[in-house]
């Protein structure tokens, strides 16, 4: 049976590279030495080898170092191991280290990224004169830039200033596993379908099974974002925290990781979260990546370490990602305006850069994220059963603007009993996000009847008596009866505000406005 295995999957290796055969062979370079670029070389002096397509010999840029007195490079090239990144695993013997970034990249066609992005845009000046005809590339790079109009993508980076199509490459991939071939899966993220089949056919290994993903945007920022929630983890292993801390944490994490990419782009799947890129990576970075590692040590110090001290001490010259993209990423939250809308990200920032106590981490806020765009899209559903009033609120985060959300409560066709039910929904909520913000959020209000009316409208509406609605609830006013069961209350932005007023409130908030005419109901703060 393992020779018929063996055989099929052979043939079916030869028909799938049968479509890459036609042409040149593709010449591939490694930018980058680190554990994790020296565990992907690997695979790709393997396939360089094993395929036709492939030119056999596969350049790796190494910044040359001293090692026991001797250059790294001639180290590596001995004893084919990368002897201070990656001493567990061997290399094939057609990789070979090169010291020099221009050499390395010569008539490449398919050149491979895997270095801190800090100095990445020097080296891409560098490589471009020197790369061969039809050049590709693909980032493994984990982080993000920005400028001033904030988020850069490492992979737009290179694609604008290469010009040329860029491929990502992300994964639950932890180096030291990977140079002993055990098994993990990775995802690749593509714009050009041809280029993502070949990036592929350069990685894809028994040990190394490569998923495609045509979203290169949701593939990278995952494998950036997923850092900054392996602090926070890191940061919960070192104060000794358990299971539960800890997975409340991860997932808080992924959630805003979600938000992240849904508030800042459009058309990310939010199938990519389930990939190896998203979920999976999340789960092993988490628990033995070097960010975490880093973090833990951190909070174990109480904070007394600066992590400067903690990288040189445990990273032996690798750089840690996750706090340098929590400054970033806040740096983008702070230029929006919606730092609270991300206390996750926040929080691991303040801890970080700002000597916030590591303990705060756990006694953050998370569930409630008010913003001043915190009604946008809220829809209340109440209904009436002839036995009782119930109230449903839906809550979904927009990508909204910083304006200060309005909301739009029209109540119409409803018996009172359901606008009471509904009433009280709204109420509750309100009262939520206050205590939640812990800070005076101004509700604008915009009335609307079940015909939409204007403005002026609205505002002549609201000349009718009112009623203040207590916890209890009883009817602000009697409404026409009608056969309808349900009602919805839809929150939509506003750019204006409604003054405040120094009203006595139920519940200490504020109060309900209500009128026949437009069946409408307002509140007040």
């Amino acid at each position: 049976p393992r020779a018929v295995a063996r055989h099929i999957r052979s043939v079916m290796l030869r028909h799938f590279t049968r479509s890459f055969s036609t042409g040149p062979k593709e010449k591939i370079a490694m930018i980058g030495s680190g554990n994790f670029g020296t565990a992907l070389v690997r695979l790709l002096g393997r396939n360089a080898a094993r395929h036709d397509v492939f030119d056999s010999e596969v350049k790796m840029y190494v910044y040359e170092e001293q090692v026991d007195g001797r250059p790294l490079t001639e180290i590596i090239n001995e004893k084919h191991c990368n002897v201070k990144y990656l001493p567990n695993g061997p290399l094939p013997e057609n990789v070979v280290a090169v010291p020099d970034l221009a050499e390395a990249a010569k008539d490449a066609t398919m050149i491979v990224f895997c270095t801190p992005h800090q100095f990445l845009k020097p080296m891409i000046n560098t490589v471009k004169p020197v790369l061969g005809p039809n050049y590709k590339a693909l980032s493994a790079v984990k982080g993000i830039d920005f400028d001033d109009k904030g988020i850069v993508l490492i992979s737009d980076l290179i694609r604008n200033q290469l010009e040329c199509d860029t491929s990502v490459l992300m994964g639950a991939n932890v180096a030291n596993e990977m140079a002993t071939d055990q098994f993990c899966e990775t995802t690749i993220g593509y714009s050009e379908s041809k280029n993502g089949e070949l990036f592929k056919l350069a990685f894809h290994d028994p040990s190394f099974n490569v998923g495609l993903v045509n979203d290169t945007v949701g593939v990278e920022l995952c494998g950036a974002l997923k850092n900054i929630v392996a602090i926070g983890a890191g940061f919960c292993d070192g104060l000794k925290y358990g299971g539960n801390t800890k997975a409340a944490i991860i997932r808080i994490g992924l959630k805003e990781m979600q938000l992240f990419c849904h508030t800042f782009y459009s058309g990310i799947s939010d199938d990519t979260f389930l990939e190896s890129c998203g979920v999976a990576d999340l789960i092993t970075t988490c628990f033995g990546g070097r960010n975490r590692k880093c973090a833990e040590a951190y909070a174990a110090a109480g904070g007394k370490r600066t992590f400067d001290d903690i990288e040189q001490d445990i990273l032996k010259g690798q750089k840690l990602q996750g706090t340098l993209t929590a400054k970033e990423v806040n740096h983008v939250l702070k230029m929006k305006g919606m730092e609270d809308k991300f206390p996750f990200f926040t929080q691991v920032y303040k801890i970080s850069y700002e000597g916030a106590p590591v303990e705060s981490i756990a006694s953050t806020p998370y569930y409630w994220l008010p913003s001043r765009a915190a009604t946008r899209n809220c829809t209340f559903t109440g209904s009436h059963n002839g036995l009782a009033s119930c109230a449903r609120l839906e809550f979904p985060w927009g990508s909204g603007s910083d304006d200060v959300g309005a909301t739009v409560a029209s109540v119409t066709r409803s018996s009172s009993a359901v606008r009471n039910a509904v009433l009280r929904a709204a109420s509750s909520l309100w009262s939520l996000l206050r205590c939640a913000a812990s800070r005076d959020h101004a509700l604008a209000s915009a009335l609307g009847s079940r015909h939409r009316t204007r403005a002026g409208d609205r505002d002549r509406a609201l000349g009718t008596a009112a009623a203040g609605l207590r916890r209890g609830g009883r009817s602000p006013g009697s409404a026409p009866a009608h056969t309808s069961l349900g009602t919805t209350l839809s929150c939509q932005s506003a750019a204006t505000t409604a003054p405040r007023r120094a009203h006595p409130a139920t519940h200490g908030m504020g109060k309900f406005i209500t009128t026949r005419s437009a069946r409408s109901v307002r509140f007040v703060p």
